[in-house]
């Protein structure tokens, strides 16, 4: 005879499991609050749906039966599994619980978002963060695709179904190696720049898409570019003396502070991006996310960046030359 088990609940696990706490139909209902006819009715038709006797009453003594001691086992998995749901879903309520996919674009990634993981971590340890970096187009495309829940980008996008903040201003400079023959001026022309070989970072890129747009504007290009793939490559080429090239000030703050490259003063250069907060307009913000872009945003506020105020992005802000 086949067992119906969609005639199982947990409520007649929990009967059962009182039961053979207590060896006692009158102690469990006590218990549970029910009537000792109404535990042996649970009893019955959990003994009916499994189709095996679980429980032997000797005189006032209840023991369990093989059947019984083995559901017995199975019943406090189960108890413990829907204690543990409960526990998890209390915590993803309060905020305390939960996990958070954050995507962000390579300089912010890199340089700025590993520390403020770790003291989010610290001061939110129920709260996994996944951290995945990549281009800010890509970043992008992936966000529409649901694989973030909030992404952080060094340019503004312009697709209906995100929506960005300001998060934290950055500066983007060109920078060279102290041996290089741009070194030792105090202030160089664009021109003197791109009579050397500039370093440049892969399309999709929002610090060269920011600088370039910076330049159009001035009717400048850059010259001769070698391309490399990496922030790293690029740092460790330019303090090779291989060439210059440009940086956020986000990537380059312990090597300029440590003398292995020299910030270089471009006359009628000067760029000042902004690096936005950005979600689909369609994502339900739970508390742990919430929690999260909170933490974030007075973070930035901290740490030499401007929380903005929610609104679709818009094009970035740049200084005056």
């Amino acid at each position: 005879m086949l067992m119906d088990l969609r005639r199982l609940t947990l409520h007649q696990l929990r009967v059962f499991r009182a039961v053979a706490r207590h060896r006692s139909f009158t102690r469990a209902g006590e218990e549970l609050g029910l009537t000792q006819p109404a535990v042996s009715a649970q009893i019955r038709t959990l003994t009916d749906i499994l189709g095996v006797p679980l429980l032997e009453q000797l005189g006032k003594k209840v023991t369990l039966t093989q059947a019984g001691q083995d559901l017995l086992e199975h019943a406090e998995r189960m108890e413990a599994i829907v204690r543990e749901i409960g526990e998890g879903f209390a915590a993803l309520r309060e905020g305390t619980g939960g996990r958070v996919r954050v995507g962000a674009s390579t300089s912010i990634g890199t340089y700025y978002f590993p520390t403020l993981i770790a003291e989010f971590t610290a001061a939110h340890p129920g709260i996994e963060v996944t951290l995945e970096i990549e281009n800010s187009a890509h970043i992008q495309e992936r966000l529409l695709r649901d694989e973030f829940d909030v992404a952080y980008v060094g340019a503004p996008v312009d697709v209906p179904e995100l929506v960005g903040r300001a998060f934290l201003e950055d500066e983007i400079f060109f920078a060279c190696a102290p041996g290089h023959p741009l070194a030792s001026a105090p202030v160089v022309s664009l021109g003197d720049v791109v009579a050397h070989k500039v370093f440049v970072r892969e399309p999709g890129s929002a610090t060269r898409r920011a600088l370039e747009a910076r330049l159009a504007a001035q009717g400048l290009t850059l010259g001769r570019q070698a391309q490399l793939g990496s922030v790293e490559a690029i740092k460790r080429s330019v303090m090779a003396g291989l060439g210059v090239s440009y940086f956020s000030e986000l990537t380059v703050r312990e090597e300029l502070s440590e003398g292995r490259l020299k910030r270089l003063a471009v006359q009628g250069v000067r760029v000042v991006r902004t690096f936005f907060e950005v979600t689909h307009r369609d994502k339900r913000k739970g508390p742990a996310l919430e929690a999260f872009t909170n933490f974030a945003r007075a973070y930035a506020g901290m740490h030499q960046g401007r929380v903005g105020t929610p609104r679709r992005t818009s094009p970035p802000v740049s200084g005056p030359p």
